[in-house]
């Protein structure tokens, strides 16, 4: 798998503008930093709402059976739920419960486990490999799409505190939090360009903000269709682990 730097890759110098520092206007007389200029038509975020709703709803139908058939042989790989749910930080920085199927042991204490995945994880149960390699672990996140949580395409909700580091990741990269000013997403634009997984460095982490923030910068629903599309072809990849 070919590394690009941030400055190097072809579709993140777009992203780069963002690093020069934040722009400075007047509000009142006064100079204030511009944080986030995004300039989206209510139209169109009305449409995309509708639409993530309808397809998740027909997706949940379509898929209710693999689905069954997933929570039944993840019910059966030993103690604990069939749902793991945990805290992500979605739009706006507003905290919500992301759902996925169950593919680790449960720790000994009964908590959650405190380090990320990592490849060929001891803690991960024979049914969670494999859902984990085709991705079919974040299917119940199209719940979260229809509860209005996430989108069916966006920057992927991280989970705090596992980036490799002990801090989050808005205490790493400085324009990490600019990926709240949309809904977080089931698939994006880092996916589709086999950013996924684990992330085991700084460098990892920063690519990936980059990635987002061009989906940012250069969303719509043509885009959201390319990378919907993209996806099917995604599910297999060397950093699904």
């Amino acid at each position: 798998m070919t590394t690009w730097s941030n400055a190097e890759h072809p579709r993140l110098r777009r992203s780069q503008a963002f690093a020069d520092g934040p722009a400075i206007r007047l509000l009142g007389g006064a100079p204030v930093a511009v944080i986030a200029d995004l300039q989206v038509r209510q139209r169109d975020l009305w449409v995309k709402t509708w639409l993530d709703t309808l397809a998740a709803l027909a997706l949940l139908l379509v898929l209710a059976p693999l689905m069954l058939g997933i929570a039944l042989a993840v019910r059966m790989s030993g103690d604990g739920g069939v749902i793991f749910r945990q805290t992500r930080r979605g739009w706006c920085g507003r905290s919500f419960t992301v759902f996925k199927f169950r593919t680790m042991r449960v720790p000994p204490d009964g908590t959650e486990w405190s380090f990320q995945t990592q490849r060929n994880d001891a803690r991960c149960t024979r049914i969670g490999r494999l859902l984990r390699r085709t991705s079919l672990d974040e299917l119940p996140q199209l719940w979260n799409v229809v509860r209005g949580e996430m989108s069916l395409v966006g920057p992927r909700p991280h989970a705090e505190h596992m980036h490799g580091t002990d801090r989050p990741g808005q205490d790493i990269v400085a324009d990490y939090a600019k990926r709240n000013r949309v809904k977080p997403g089931i698939t994006g634009w880092a996916q589709v360009h086999r950013a996924r997984g684990a992330i085991e460095n700084l460098d990892q982490l920063r690519q990936r903000v980059a990635y987002d923030l061009y989906y940012i910068e250069n969303r719509s629903l043509w885009l959201d269709t390319r990378i919907l599309v993209r996806t099917v072809f995604c599910f297999f990849g060397e950093n699904a682990f």
